[in-house]
């Protein structure tokens, strides 16, 4: 056997190890343990690669059941209607993310979460609030006309392409605190109902107001707005543990750590790609 042809399998089963198993719906049936499974028990989804996120909302829906999704790749997510809470922490979408037109009853809760591809939300109504929080959108990020009806908060998030709010209805506070823009982002014919909270908040490609009432708002002092701060006076976002690849190999080799999280600690600590 060539030294070549064992080098070449070994890297083929690193990679298959990396690779996150594809959930099926059986994990997630009732069997055995109904107390477990039954209505109303939270759904938890770890380290998984979903192919469809609709299907684990219909099976939520049908039983009543929250769900909470973690360290997870989603590849197909076309939803158009959640009627309970769901969360989704540390997890890429890597195809377009679908929500328009959709009604969600739930609360909503992204976060730090990597929209890979477009983030559609155009003309959602979402009842309960939405939050996203440390996220990232790669992509164009689309909420026009949608309804905020319980609060919309996007804290600490990185819009590197353009993104647009027109026509959106904010019947409750919305926060954009800590959040960066890097083009541009349109708020045009957009209405506020409460306040805006705009503390630390970058917008490096332009804002488009035109129509909306974010003047009148101003006026009224409903715009809440503190500025650049001081670090250690300003609202910190919470902050993941420093990465000690030392620490992290004896993790691994402890198997309590994946290479493939590892290798995630890693590249969150390379140098950002500048703008062009």
């Amino acid at each position: 056997m060539h030294e070549d042809d064992v080098d070449h399998d070994d890297m083929d089963d690193d990679e298959d190890e990396d690779d996150l198993p594809e959930l099926r719906l059986e994990e997630l049936s009732p069997s055995g343990d109904t107390d477990e499974a039954g209505p109303g028990r939270l759904m938890v989804i770890e380290e998984r690669m979903i192919p469809r996120l609709a299907d684990i909302v219909a099976m939520a829906n049908q039983n009543n059941r929250p769900i909470s999704i973690e360290e997870c790749e989603l590849a197909g997510a076309e939803i158009d209607a959640i009627n309970v809470d769901i969360s989704i922490d540390e997890s890429i979408f890597t195809e377009d993310a679908l929500f328009e037109n959709g009604v969600f009853l739930g609360k909503l809760t992204f976060c730090d979460v990597t929209f890979g591809k477009k983030a559609h939300f155009g003309r959602a109504i979402f009842r309960e609030k939405v939050h996203f929080e440390d996220c990232t959108f790669h992509d164009t990020a689309h909420f026009d006309g949608a309804t905020f009806e319980k609060g919309a908060v996007f804290t600490f998030c990185d819009f590197q392409q353009e993104s647009t709010f027109d026509n959106g209805t904010f019947r409750d506070e919305a926060d954009l605190s800590e959040s960066t823009f890097r083009k541009k982002v349109s708020f045009k014919d957009a209405v506020f109902n409460k306040a805006l909270h705009l503390d630390n908040v970058q917008f490096k490609g332009g804002l488009g107001t035109t129509g909306s009432n974010l003047a009148d708002m101003k006026k009224e002092a409903r715009i809440q707005n503190k500025g650049t701060q001081k670090t250690d006076q300003k609202r910190m976002k919470p902050k993941k543990a420093e990465f000690n690849p030392w620490r992290e190999l004896d993790r691994v080799s402890k198997k309590t750590m994946s290479r493939r999280d590892m290798l995630r600690g890693v590249f969150r600590f390379l140098p950002e790609k500048k703008d062009e």
